[in-house]
C-alpha cells in the first residue's frame, strides 16, 4: 500500500469514527431528554415512575370536570376505556376542551397515582 492512500484510509477512518461518537452523543442526549406518551392505563399499572415527566392522553370521562370557585384550578378524569386516572390543572383551558372528547396532556408528573402538571407553557392540547 502506498504512502498516499494509507493516509487516505486514516482520514477516512477518522472521519468515520467521528461521525459515530457525534451519533452517540446525539442520541444520548435525546434519550435523556426525551418525553413519552402515556395512556392512563400505562400510569396505572406503574408504567410511569413518580417524579416523571411525561405525556397523558385520553378521553375526558363525562361528569368528571370540577373547577374550582378560587382559581383556575379544574379538576377531572382521563380514560382509555381501560383504566381511568384523576388529573388536576390549573390554568386556561382551551376553547374546545369538553367532557366526552379526546386530549393530549403534556409536563406532567406523577405523585400518588394523580397526574399533576408541571408549571411549562403547552400543557393541555385538545386532539
Amino acid at each position: 500500500m502506498t504512502p498516499k492512500r494509507k493516509q487516505r484510509l486514516m482520514l477516512v477512518s477518522l472521519m468515520l469514527a467521528g461521525v459515530g461518537v457525534a451519533v452517540a452523543f446525539g442520541v444520548t442526549a435525546f434519550k435523556e431528554n426525551i418525553m413519552l406518551f402515556h395512556s392512563p392505563t400505562d400510569v396505572v399499572t406503574g408504567a410511569v415512575q413518580p417524579g416523571q415527566a411525561f405525556r397523558i392522553g385520553g378521553m375526558v370521562v363525562e361528569g368528571s370536570v370540577k373547577r374550582s370557585e378560587v382559581d383556575l384550578a379544574v379538576k377531572f378524569k382521563l380514560t382509555d376505556h381501560g383504566e381511568t386516572v384523576p388529573v388536576s390543572f390549573v390554568g386556561i383551558l382551551p376553547d374546545l376542551f369538553r367532557e366526552a372528547e379526546y386530549v393530549a396532556l403534556s409536563y406532567f408528573i406523577l405523585l400518588k397515582k394523580k397526574a399533576i402538571p408541571l408549571y411549562r407553557d403547552g400543557l393541555l392540547t385538545v386532539i
